[in-house]
């Protein structure tokens, strides 16, 4: 969608689109930097803490 399709919308489609993204952004971001964190982590036995708990259900 370029810059003239927002011209034509009410605002408040407008506000629903820019949010929509910013939200999309974060969570693909935060979905990108948590599985790398997963991977970075090694577990040192087979039962975890509450961070490795965490960081396994990629919270």
């Amino acid at each position: 969608m370029n810059m003239t399709d927002f011209l034509h919308l009410p605002f408040v489609e407008v506000l629903k689109l820019l949010v929509r993204g910013s939200v999309e952004a974060y969570l693909s971001e935060k979905e990108a930097s948590a599985s790398t964190a997963a991977e970075a982590a090694k577990p040192e036995c087979e039962s975890l803490d509450m961070n490795g708990a965490l960081a396994f259900l990629n919270v």
